[in-house]
């Protein structure tokens, strides 16, 4: 499933799992209907982004968007997602506890 969102900054996602919550409740996750993804990431498409955070070495993360959280979960090896950045330049998480800071080229 491709669905784009792009931005000032921007994360693509594509070995591991994820969910989005919003005030604590789970409201999509990696496996959802295509239809309630996109419904759901239309609405967090228009929020503000407010924190990134790491959780640990294998590059689980937490992206906040005002009342709802953007989990990552690590799940095998390879490169689990990449975060680009408006200096063109790319955070590259995985494989394991690896990881690259990159020119986006």
């Amino acid at each position: 499933m491709q669905i784009r969102y792009y931005g000032e900054w921007h994360v693509w996602i594509y070995q591991c799992t994820w969910q989005i919550d919003q005030n604590g409740m789970m409201l999509v996750h990696s496996e959802s209907p295509k239809t309630e993804i996109e419904s759901v990431l239309f609405n967090l498409a228009n929020k503000t982004f407010t924190s990134f955070t790491l959780l640990n070495d294998l590059f689980e993360a937490e992206l906040k968007f005002e009342d709802m959280t953007f989990r990552l979960f690590h799940t095998k090896n390879g490169e689990q997602w990449m975060l680009f950045t408006p200096e063109n330049k790319t955070f590259v998480a995985g494989s394991g506890s690896q990881w690259d800071y990159r020119d986006s080229g």
